[in-house]
């Protein structure tokens, strides 16, 4: 078996990295576009490096079998998604999530809400394009500036989205990684944990406001999400489901 040196596995890697980067990011081009090139520049370095095809062959294999289980989980995760907006799921964290904000302390408490929330679904997207979207709303009623909301918005629904079960991108590297989920997450509380803890410092610092909000329009905003999307305590059956196994798998694996 041929072994490629250092440079020569960097050059690969940088070869990879700019035709998927500069055909998504410049040309706009669709995914399997750049994949095809790189698949071609791939088996057409091997081959001048005199590699048997059955050894690229087997490469190709393990690298796909390696994102099957990932790719299935990417599929079910869009359903979960799906099925918790019209079982009223993810509007009613929204809605609890409104009543836990503080206006005197508005940036933290939605950099806390949002981390909640992205832990419970998994997803930093989903998090940011539902309620982070509507604290948008309300920083902007508060006269705080939009960037700012924007930060605590977007950092709360990354730490959540990174700590937790559902996570597709946490999936994938435990997968890829071939190491157990958990223990992949128990392994990035190291860092994940001081981070927010200085986050939340820094938001807190910063995020001081004397700002109020009339009642009235907080009233206004929960009403118009409890008539366009189902709002109750019972929908937050599947979120529990998923906290209670979690914690039970974990339990499992520490024994």
């Amino acid at each position: 078996m041929i072994k490629l040196r250092g440079w020569e596995a960097l050059l690969i890697v940088g070869v990879i990295l700019s035709v998927i980067g500069v055909s998504l990011i410049h040309y706009g081009a669709h995914p399997h576009v750049p994949i095809f090139i790189v698949i071609i520049f791939i088996i057409g370095y091997g081959l001048i490096k005199r590699l048997p095809w059955s050894t690229l062959e087997d490469g190709i294999i393990k690298g796909i079998k390696s994102g099957i289980v990932p790719i299935m989980i990417f599929m079910l995760i869009g359903v979960l998604i799906a099925v918790w907006i019209d079982s009223g799921t993810i509007p009613t964290l929204i809605a609890y999530s409104f009543q836990l904000v503080s206006t005197d302390y508005f940036l933290p408490s939605a950099f806390i809400a949002t981390a909640i929330v992205g832990i419970s679904i998994g997803s930093a997207f989903t998090t940011v394009s539902t309620i982070g979207v509507a604290f948008m709303a309300v920083g902007s009623i508060l006269g705080i500036p939009l960037a700012m909301v924007a930060g605590a918005v977007i950092s709360g629904a990354l730490v959540g989205d990174k700590l937790s079960p559902l996570s597709d991108t946490t999936n994938l590297a435990s997968s890829i990684a071939k190491s157990d989920l958990f223990e992949h997450i128990r392994h990035m509380l190291w860092v994940g944990i001081p981070a927010f803890a200085i986050s939340l410092i820094l938001f807190i610092i910063i995020g001081r406001t004397n700002t109020t909000v009339h009642p009235e329009r907080m009233e206004e905003m929960l009403t118009s999400l409890q008539e366009a999307a189902i709002v109750h305590p019972f929908a937050l059956l599947p979120a529990v489901c998923i906290i209670v196994m979690a914690i039970m798998k974990n339990q499992q694996y520490q024994q």
